[in-house]
């Protein structure tokens, strides 16, 4: 995300990069860290940035049902 994030020069995602990796740290798996890093996503990328998880592919096969 630091990488290519448009919006990682701002101080929000200074302050949710910290929040998110201390939030996840004692996560069990990866889906218990999916609702800190959907925060982090749409602060670092903005509106147009996801993950694509089930819920997201489900809808795109529904679409193209």
């Amino acid at each position: 995300m630091d990488e290519l994030g448009l919006f990682t020069d701002s101080k929000e995602w200074v302050e949710t990069k910290k929040n998110t990796i201390q939030e996840t740290s004692n996560a069990k798996d990866y889906a218990e860290t999916i609702p800190n890093l959907k925060k982090a996503i749409r602060v670092a990328g903005g509106k147009h940035s996801f993950i694509e998880d089930e819920e997201n592919m489900s809808k795109k096969v529904l679409k193209n049902i």
